[in-house]
Parts: structure tokens; C-alpha cells; sequence
């Protein structure tokens, strides 16, 4: 089958953004390092809190003394109670030493070394506000041990203490606050422990000082017996190697151990033994377990629940804590081993209770020492001890997968814990999901040589799930049984001669229903496929026999012809991405689909929605010859050809890879783990382009770099969004991001309302997650609102899951100018008007333009008439405004032609004006008209409101010929009566032209004029401006006057 492979170079669309809607938080705790623990319940709410010293050696705890809340999640977040003043706690007890029913705490400080003897005995005096004093008992003295016990009976708690670089042994009676000290023995050899409790039955204390040397010289362990009132007595030796030895280390407890009614005396020996000195026995001793070389602390409790105390103990040779089962009365011959992979270093101070309230008794173990600083709840379940991990570092975190082991409908995450320096412990655990985010883990395994990958399926058919588990450095392929409860699960080993397996991968590659296991061989350069019998049986096939530094891999049809392939990515250039197309359940074509780069993780996904599945790989690149690739896609061309791209330029060191839709939109999204500051970061797809994606960094360092191998992606909590919990590798943690909600960030741009019109723009811009919905106070549900007047305007922007942020928006208004034009009117129809132009506020005026040209903003000169201006400002905003420039004219009217009189006749001069003016005759008359009986020359100066005036004059002259008439019957008129116009026929012969005259009823002159007659025979004259009466008509031809005729008009 031919296969065809090209690579497209086409750069990402990338957009960073920084968003807020999620926070991280680590799994495990950081490492505590601590030789001492007890149990108190320090905040008086019923159960039992941890109480530890920190010998310092992490930041997180500096020097000093803390307690653990036990809270409902049994988280036990740390609280501190002491840390100042206090230095290298070598042991803590809790007492009320001044009596105030608050519980203070004694502390023993060793000495820097044996040579500078700077220890101390302190103890820290509880306040009623939950403050501490610090008073001091002795100091410049070593002192590792203490225990308390009233030794005068007095009612009051006195203390017992020693130390390692001193030989005595001292008690300090209280005197209600102060203390008298007691030197009680002498001589003893490098004293390390000691206990307090009725020896010999009499009802008053005693005590046992452990330490080493001959019982011929008094230098060796002994029992110091009380008198009642604190004088104490030589009682015997403890012997436990030969006769002349008494040598007690590291532990020792007076305990009734086999329910005689008699206390007995526990210790270990010189070698390592730890023996019983049987109280009703005469303390006989008893040996009843054997370490190969050096024991610990141990603690005496009822684990089994059968009412014999058992002993826990710390094998510090072996590197083991083991519980020593009581089956009867002193005997010891069923073990556990609890903890197989303790790099103990010293003395740890164990502590037993019921920390979860069940009535039963669990362990608290502090690693001191171990380099991981493990703090440890071993909860007690039906008689056996469980472990928690509290407060860890976890070195070598490194791949971690969600899977709902317990079946409880929640997911809980599997991880493997490796590393190569050989001081940590290399396992597979549990992180079971409790809820609310919250989890508690158990040990699957802890003898996983470098614990390389996991994968949770149904192995053994059994309707739980199993894992397979590589084992690079054991060159080990496990799968461990779910064996239903909380205890270690069992190994069985599939291939144990696997040179570096890394990568794994469940799949049912023959399909017969059952999960086969398909596994990478590093450095033997060889895939191999392991077939399930169903049973948990394997059979061992070779997939691959030469392809170069295959390190993980993963199966999907990629060919749709109903079986499943496999894609290989490579730490190798000659072999980048490896293709196995399966044939027939057996056979499987390898072709190289890829080649030139160091790739590191591999996911197989539909990344183009095309409904088939392509491949993704990430790249490790340190080669600084750019471009830097980062993540390559095989997309699948649906004939089994795929053609590569690159969908992700620019980052480096990549790890890890998980391509899932994160942020609910409906597309896949990319999430990258990198060997370096930034740690995790999120490639969220934008468009249905396959290289738009936009960067959101989701967890980084400042100052240090770490390490992401795994990453997984799941609805931890099932409120409809995804988790993603990751291992960082180099610094030892467990973490997880937790969505809140989608809520996006928000910034808003405006553009203000101009030119006194609707025309803002408001525009909101989203960063987060998903695809944005816009929803404004308009209604519009764009991403950018226009033709806005001033106002405020509200929107709410919402992402996956329908996570909504809001904000407001104000549009302002550009202020326009106020524009006033002031016109100044003519002067008696000369063009001297003028008009000014008043600007106030707003923005500043650029251009002046008029419609008659003009450019400037007062104009002078101007005739009457309407002036517009146009103003246009620094906005560009245009303002129109008019005004009318008044002509001032001067009054019009006529006197008429010069005329002439008759002697001994009045003629009327009419200057046929607006009666609201005011009128001047020569003559000193003042009306409208004058009438006179004499020739002359008459004027009249007519004045209008406006103050114009006008003169005019007429010269009347005396007639000196005879009157023509016009007689009666020389003219007719018709109609009569007559509306708007009359017409006059002549009965003279040629008459062209001929004056008339028309007045009122009351004689008053109306209307006047010349009469043109056409063909010398008839003329038309317009009298409509004239009301309804009656009125005489009179005709004059040159110097003759007419008689009347009665004119009627309606």
C-alpha cells in the first residue's frame, strides 16, 4: 500500500493572553523533616490533631513546632505554634506544667556538637490568646530525651531528661512554675533515651536511663527506682548482650506488653536486638526480633484489634517500618512490613491514636532523614495499616492518569513516583478523589524501579481496574492487581528482561475483546505487543525489531477499517513518528511517516473535525537553528496518507502533550508540559483553521525550572468543566488547575458622540477561555455597538459554561460650539450691512465659509438679503447657521406728471403713499394729499419708520386754452358694473391715448393713469385692486378734462 507524506510550513495565528479563571494547587504537601510527632487535640474540636517538630531543611517549615489540623477532608494543613527562639528540637512532650488547664510544651535542644555544649531544656507557656513564652529550665547542656511524670507527688508534672553528650541523667521538680534541679545518675555512656512509669509496683514512678558500657564499671543502661518523694535508688542493669553488658539504644518503653498486669521493660540492643524484659519474670529477657544491623524508634498499640499490644518498628538497617503482631502473650511471629524504602538517617519519634475517629488506633511516621521528608498517616482499616502520604515531596513525579478506580462516579488519579538517584522511593500510587477537590492517597506499589508509565484498564476481565506499569530501570513490564481494598496491590511481572521501557499503551490489537499491552524498549530499539489470555496472562510478540529510541506510543483506527493501528513517536531524527497500519490483527505496515526532530509525546485525535484521526506530537528541541517546532500534526487525508504540518512555532523543551477540548467550545485545544520556567501551558483553538490557536500560560516559575513528563485532562468534580493535574518531575510535586469558571477579562474601548449627533461607538474585547457571547443593554449581541448618543451602556460577556462578566461603558459628547450670527441692516438701499459672527465653547472652529465665498468670519459692505454660513471645526463637525441682512429702503411713491389748473379751480395733489408715513409738503401740510387753486411748484418729503426719506416734486401750471371734454357720449364703459376690469370704447375718431381718473364715493382720488386705446377705439384698465362701491371715472385727453361717468364695481 503506497502512502504518501508532505510537510505544509505554515505559521500559527498566536495571540497571548493572561487569564484569571483558574487556579493551581498542589496534591502533595512539601516535605517536612522532623525526629518528633505527637497527638494533641489542639484546637479543642473533638479529634485528634498532629503535632510536629520540624528540625528545619524546607521552606516550607522552617525551625519550630506545628500543628496539623485534622479537618474533614484530612488534608491537615499545617498551622504554626512556635518559631522563633528555637533551635535543633530534638524532642517535644505536651504538659501542663503551670496548671492553668493549657497545655505547654517541653522541648529538648541538642548541642551543635560534643564539643560546644549549646543544647537546652525549655518550655513554652501557652497563653490565653494562643501566644507562647518561652522560659528556660538549663541551658549549655546536650539534651536529646525527656519524659514527664510526677516524681515527689506533689500533684505538680516534673521532668526527667538527658543527653547524648553528657553521662548524667537529671530530673527537674516543679514548683508550680519554676524548677529544682536533681542530678539522678552519673556515669552512663552516651545517653540517648529515657521512660518514666512504675517499675516495681509500688505506685510511685520510676525511671529507665538507656545508654551503653559494662555493668562492672556503672556505665550501662539501668533502672533507677523512686522512694515516693523523688529520691531515686539504684535498681539493676538492663543486660542485653552478654553478662557484662547493658546497652539500651535508640528506644525504650515501660509497657504491660502481654497483659500480665505487670509492666515490662521494651528496648533494643546492642546489635540491633529488641528485646522484652518480662515484669513478671523478674524482667527475664526475651528477644523478640532481630534486624540485621541498627532498630529505631517503636511504638506499643493494639493494631490487630485482638486486645495484645503489637509493636511497630523502625528496621533504620533495613530501611524498613515493621509491625510485629502479638499472637499470644509474648509471641511475636507474624510481621508486616509497612514501609520497605526508608532512607532513615536518625531516630524518628513515632505516634499513635485514632486520628479518623473510628475507635480504632493509627500511625503517624515522620521519615526523618529520608530525603523525600515523608510525613505519614498509616490509618487503621479492620487491623491493618494503610499509608497516606501527608506532607511529601514526592521526588520524581512523573506520570500521572485519571480513572475512577474506586468506582464511586468521580475520578481519582493514578501516579508514578521515579527517580534515578537511587534515595527515593519509586512507586505507583492512588490519589482517591474525596470531593471538593480534595483527595487521599494510597501506596499501589512502592518496588517499581523507576516507575515509568502507567495505564489503567481491566486487565484480568474482573469489572475493575488493574494497571500496567513500565519499569525503566528494572527494565521491568507489571501489571498490578486491584485487589479491592486498600492494601499494596499484587505485582506480577509481564516481561522482566525489557531494556528502558518507557512508554505503554492498553489496547485490544487482536480483538478478542480482551486489553493487550503494547510497550516501548528504549535502548533495545524495539516495540513489542503483549496478548491478555483474558486471564492476565501474556504472550510476548515483536511489533517493531529496529526502529531508534522509541519512547511512546498509541493506537486509534486511523485507516477506518474497523481494527485498531498504532502511531509511535521517537526520540530519534531517522524516525520521528511511526505509523503501524494493522492487516489482519497480526501483521501491522510500519511506515516512517516523519522524520528530522527529537519528538516527546504523542496523542491521536481528530484535529481537523474531519472525522478521522489524526496525529500530534510534541517536540524537544534545544537546537537553537530556528524555527523552533513545537508541535507537528500528521493530518489524515482519509486514503491512509497523511500530510504534515506545523501547528505550534516557538517554544522548547516540550515534555508532554494532551490535545482535548478545554475550554467547552466544541473544538480541541492543545495542552503542552516543558522542561523549563513555564511548566503548562494551554493552546486554545479559535477557529476552525488548524494553526489558530491563542496561548494562555497556566502555570510557570520565576526563578527555577521544572519538569512536566505527564499531563492528563478530566471532570474531576463533574460540574461540567475539566481539570488537568500534571507532575512536575524536578520539583517533586503533584499538581492540579482547577477551573472556577470561564469568567473572561475584559477591556473596553469608546468613541465619543460628535458633532452634536447619535454616532459613538462602544467596543468590548474578551481574553479567556471559549467563545465569547455578547449581550448589550441595547439588546445587540455584537461584539461592537455603534450610532450611540451620550449615555452609559451596559454589557455582559459570557464563555463556557455560561460564565458571565460585566462592565459599562460611558460615551461622552464631543461639545459642538455655540454660533450666533448678529446682523446689522442696510441703510436707506446703500450696501453698507454688516454681519458679526459670535462663537462660544466647544471645540475650535477651523473653516469659515459663506455662500457668497467669503472665508472669514465677519462680513462688512453687504446688501440686504439671506446670508448662510457654514463653520467646520477641528472634529471636522459642520454647523449651518442663517441670517437675514434688513434693507432699509426708502419710501416709494409718485406725485405724477406735472399738471396744470385752471383758473379759479382746486386740483388735489396725491403723493399716493403708505398713510404710516410721515409727509412734508412745501406747503407745511402734513397729510397724504394737499389741495390747491393756484399754479406753482409744490414738493413733499415722505418719511418712512425706517427714517428714509423721498422728495418729489410737481409744477402745476395755469391753463391757458380752452377745455376740450371728453363729453359723456364720447366714451362708454363696459361692464358696469364691473369686477376686475372695465373696458372703455371711444366715439372719437383716432383717440390713442387718454388720462383717467377714479374716485371714491367721497371724492378721494383711488386710481389713476393712462388709458392706451387700440385702434383709437377701446382700452382695458385693471381695477381689481379696488373694493366693491362706487366710483367716477373721468377721462382727459392733453389739457382737457372729461365729464364723469358712475362706475359700479362689485
Amino acid at each position: 500500500m503506497k502512502r504518501c507524506i508532505s510537510l505544509l510550513i505554515t505559521l500559527c495565528m498566536i495571540s497571548s493572553i493572561s487569564a484569571q479563571s483558574f487556579n493551581t494547587s498542589a496534591l502533595n504537601k512539601a516535605g517536612i523533616y522532623t525526629n518528633a510527632t505527637l497527638l494533641q487535640d489542639y484546637d479543642s474540636d473533638g479529634d485528634l490533631d498532629i503535632i510536629v517538630a520540624s528540625a528545619g531543611g524546607s521552606a516550607d517549615f522552617p525551625v519550630g513546632l506545628y500543628w496539623l489540623e485534622n479537618e474533614p477532608t484530612q488534608q491537615f494543613p499545617k498551622r504554626p505554634i512556635v518559631k522563633e527562639n528555637i533551635t535543633r528540637i530534638e524532642d517535644i512532650d505536651i504538659v501542663d506544667i503551670d496548671g492553668d488547664s493549657r497545655m505547654d510544651y517541653l522541648v529538648c535542644s541538642r548541642s551543635s556538637s560534643i564539643s560546644r555544649p549549646d543544647g537546652e531544656l525549655v518550655w513554652f507557656q501557652r497563653q490565653a490568646d494562643g501566644s507562647y513564652i518561652k522560659w528556660t529550665i538549663i541551658a549549655g547542656k546536650d539534651f536529646n530525651r525527656a519524659d514527664v511524670a510526677d516524681f515527689n507527688a506533689d500533684g505538680k508534672p516534673d521532668i526527667v531528661a538527658l543527653g547524648f553528650g553528657q553521662s548524667e541523667g537529671y530530673v527537674f521538680f516543679n514548683d508550680g512554675f519554676f524548677f529544682t534541679e536533681k542530678t539522678v545518675v552519673t556515669n552512663i555512656i552516651q545517653p540517648k533515651v529515657v521512660d518514666a512509669n512504675d517499675i516495681d509496683g509500688d505506685g510511685d514512678v520510676d525511671i529507665i536511663f538507656g545508654g551503653g558500657g559494662l555493668t562492672t564499671q556503672g556505665q550501662g543502661a539501668r533502672v533507677m527506682y523512686n522512694d515516693g518523694v523523688g529520691n531515686f535508688a539504684f535498681g539493676f542493669y538492663l543486660v542485653t548482650h552478654t553478662n557484662a553488658h547493658a546497652y539500651i539504644i535508640d528506644d525504650v518503653e515501660i509497657s504491660d506488653i502481654n497483659k500480665d498486669g505487670k509492666n515490662d521493660i521494651i528496648g533494643w540492643g546492642i546489635l540491633g536486638e529488641l528485646f522484652v524484659f518480662d515484669g513478671a519474670k523478674k524482667y527475664a529477657k526475651v528477644e523478640i526480633f532481630d534486624p540485621p544491623v541498627l532498630g529505631g524508634d517503636f511504638l506499643i498499640f493494639d493494631v490487630d484489634g485482638n486486645n495484645l499490644p503489637d509493636i511497630v518498628v523502625q528496621d533504620r538497617g533495613a530501611g524498613q517500618l515493621i509491625v510485629l503482631y502479638q499472637t499470644s502473650s509474648l509471641q511475636f511471629n507474624k510481621t508486616e512490613i509497612l514501609e520497605s524504602n526508608w532512607n532513615n538517617k536518625g531516630l524518628s519519634q513515632m505516634a499513635s491514636g485514632d486520628l479518623d475517629g473510628d475507635d480504632d488506633l493509627d500511625l503517624v511516621f515522620p521519615e526523618n532523614g529520608n530525603i523525600d521528608g515523608d510525613l505519614s498517616w498509616f490509618e487503621n482499616i479492620n487491623g491493618k495499616l494503610f499509608r497516606h502520604l501527608i506532607y511529601t515531596e514526592l521526588k520524581g513525579a512523573r506520570i500521572p492518569k485519571f480513572a475512577d478506580v474506586d468506582q464511586d462516579g468521580d475520578q481519582d488519579i493514578l501516579l508514578t513516583v521515579s527517580s534515578s538517584l537511587g534515595n527515593e522511593e519509586d512507586e505507583a500510587l492512588l490519589f482517591e478523589n474525596i470531593g471538593n477537590h480534595h483527595f487521599i492517597n494510597w501506596r499501589l506499589s512502592d518496588s517499581l524501579d523507576y516507575a515509568a508509565d502507567i495505564e489503567p484498564v481491566d486487565i484480568d476481565g474482573d469489572g475493575d481496574l488493574d494497571v500496567f506499569v513500565s519499569a525503566r530501570d528494572a527494565n521491568d513490564l507489571v501489571w498490578l492487581k486491584n485487589n479491592g481494598t486498600r492494601e499494596p496491590w499484587t505485582k506480577t511481572a509481564i516481561d522482566a528482561n525489557l531494556p528502558q521501557v518507557l512508554g505503554i499503551s492498553a489496547v485490544d490489537l487482536d480483538g478478542d475483546k480482551d486489553l493487550d499491552v503494547v510497550a516501548c524498549s528504549n535502548n533495545e530499539d524495539k516495540v513489542f505487543w503483549y496478548r491478555n489470555d483474558g486471564k492476565g496472562g501474556f504472550n510476548k510478540l515483536v511489533l517493531d525489531a529496529n526502529v531508534d529510541a522509541p519512547l511512546e506510543i498509541e493506537a486509534s483506527d486511523l485507516d477506518r477499517d474497523g481494527d485498531i493501528d498504532l502511531a509511535l513517536v521517537c526520540a530519534s531524527t531517522t524516525n520521528t513518528i511511526v505509523i503501524y497500519l494493522n492487516q489482519d490483527n497480526q501483521r501491522f505496515t510500519k511506515t516512517i511517516a516523519f522524520t528530522g526532530e527529537l519528538g516527546s509525546d504523542i496523542e491521536i485525535a481528530d484535529w481537523d473535525a474531519d472525522n478521522d484521526q489524526d496525529i500530534l506530537i510534541s517536540i524537544y528541541n534545544t537546537n537553537p537553528v530556528n524555527p523552533k517546532r513545537s508541535v507537528i500534526a500528521l493530518i489524515n487525508a482519509g486514503n491512509s496518507t497523511f500530510q504534515a504540518e506545523e501547528i505550534l512555532i516557538g517554544s522548547e523543551n516540550l515534555r508532554s502533550l494532551k490535545v482535548v477540548d478545554l475550554d467547552g467550545d466544541k473544538d480541541l485545544d492543545i495542552l503542552l508540559g516543558a522542561n523549563g520556567l513555564v511548566l503548562l501551558e494551554a493552546w486554545l483553538r479559535m477557529s476552525n483553521r488548524i494553526n489558530d490557536l491563542r496561548q494562555v500560560i497556566l502555570y510557570e516559575y520565576s526563578n527555577r525550572d521544572g519538569d512536566v513528563p505527564g499531563i492528563d485532562v478530566a471532570d474531576v468534580d463533574n460540574n461540567g468543566l475539566n481539570e488537568i493535574v500534571f507532575a512536575d518531575f524536578r520539583n517533586h510535586a503533584l499538581l492540579m488547575v482547577k477551573f472556577d469558571c470561564f469568567a473572561p477579562s475584559l477591556n473596553s474601548t469608546v468613541t465619543r458622540a460628535t458633532c452634536g449627533e447619535n454616532n459613538g461607538v462602544a467596543t468590548v474585547t474578551a481574553s479567556g477561555f471559549g467563545e465569547f457571547k455578547y449581550k448589550w443593554s441595547t439588546g445587540s449581541t455584537e461584539q461592537t455597538i455603534t450610532g450611540l448618543r451620550s449615555g452609559v451602556y451596559q454589557v455582559s460577556v459570557s464563555s463556557f459554561p455560561g460564565c458571565t462578566s460585566s462592565t459599562s461603558m460611558a460615551i461622552s459628547r464631543v461639545p459642538v460650539a455655540t454660533v450666533n450670527l448678529l446682523a446689522t441692516s442696510t441703510t436707506c438701499d446703500q450696501k453698507d450691512g454688516k454681519i458679526q459672527t459670535n462663537v462660544q465653547g466647544g471645540t475650535p472652529i477651523l473653516r469659515y465659509r459663506w455662500n457668497t465665498g467669503d472665508t472669514s468670519a465677519n462680513l462688512i459692505n453687504l446688501a440686504g438679503g439671506l446670508y448662510t454660513l457654514t463653520l467646520t471645526d477641528t472634529n471636522n463637525c459642520q454647523i449651518i447657521k442663517e441670517v437675514n441682512v434688513v434693507t432699509k429702503s426708502r419710501p416709494l411713491f409718485s406725485l405724477g406728471k406735472d399738471t396744470t389748473i385752471a383758473s379759479g379751480k382746486t386740483i388735489t395733489l396725491n403723493a399716493n403713499g403708505n398713510p404710516d408715513w410721515l409727509y412734508q409738503w412745501s406747503t407745511g401740510e402734513t397729510s397724504t394729499s394737499i389741495v390747491i387753486n393756484s399754479p406753482g411748484t409744490f414738493s413733499v418729503k415722505v418719511t418712512n419708520p425706517d427714517g428714509c426719506t423721498t422728495l418729489d416734486t410737481i409744477v402745476v401750471k395755469l391753463t391757458t386754452g380752452t377745455t376740450q371734454f371728453i363729453a359723456i357720449a364720447d366714451f362708454k364703459v363696459s361692464p358696469n358694473p364691473a369686477q376686475k376690469s372695465i373696458v372703455l370704447y371711444s366715439q372719437l375718431a383716432n383717440l390713442q391715448e387718454a388720462e383717467f381718473f377714479i374716485a371714491n364715493s367721497t371724492g378721494q382720488l383711488v386710481q389713476q393713469g393712462f388709458a392706451s386705446f387700440v385702434g383709437g377705439r377701446s382700452a382695458e384698465l385693471d381695477v381689481s385692486a379696488l373694493p366693491s362701491g362706487l366710483y367716477s371715472l373721468s377721462l382727459v385727453k392733453g389739457p382737457y378734462r372729461g365729464m364723469s361717468k358712475l362706475l359700479i364695481l362689485k
